[in-house]
């Protein structure tokens, strides 16, 4: 089995697991440090396609013969303190009705070889609801200019299906992150709305 990290702390792994690897990791860690027991219900949202959901969500429960409940959407608190479930919609971003995943856009740049970093978010736009932004940092020595955007645009379109490129590119010193070293893309859509509202009046 091939088991991936998500690359947001630096570039996507994979690693190849076999059976008495995937136990192992269940026996040991999980046995003693978490100490699962067959009346536990276990839940989360990382996919399952990741290490952490892997883990967390399928094989740690499953081999002490408890349960899990999976969600779509991680549970955040209102002010009222009710508890709402919020997915990671963020990643998905529909302009004039197309689908585009983010991510798919940031590993389509990250594969330039003038791009250091990027992130996609969906910016608002008044005719097509959402359009694809690019936040991207630059490797030393690039020039961030008109053409460099175009460039990357271009670039974007020949690796991935061209309705998806960035419409908008924004070159940046460096990418808003927590202590270790996530992308927060919430600042990015912040930026992005604050802008719409002001050229709005």
């Amino acid at each position: 089995m091939l088991a991936s990290t998500s690359g947001t702390t630096g570039q996507p792994k994979v690693a190849m697991h076999f059976h008495r690897d995937v136990l192992a990791t269940a026996d040991t860690f999980s046995r003693y440090m978490i100490k699962p027991r067959p009346g536990d219900v276990f839940t989360g949202t990382p996919p399952l396609g990741f290490t952490y959901g892997l883990g967390g969500l399928l094989l740690f429960p499953l081999r002490a013969g408890a349960s899990t409940l999976l969600i779509e959407r991680a549970t955040i608190r209102d002010a009222d303190g009710y508890y709402w479930f919020q997915a990671r919609s963020d990643d998905l971003i529909i302009s004039a009705g197309y689908n585009i995943a983010g991510p798919e856009v940031e590993e389509a740049l990250l594969g330039h070889p003038d791009v250091l970093e990027a992130a996609v978010i969906g910016a608002p736009d008044p005719g097509r609801g959402m359009v694809v932004q690019a936040f991207v940092v630059l490797r030393e020595g690039a020039v961030p200019d008109a053409a460099k955007v175009t460039e990357l645009q271009e670039w974007a379109k020949q690796s991935i299906a061209p309705y998806k490129y960035p419409r908008t590119v924004e070159f940046v010193a460096e990418l808003p992150k927590t202590v270790s070293g996530k992308t927060q893309r919430y600042r990015l859509r912040q930026m992005a709305e604050a802008r719409l509202q002001a050229r709005s009046g």
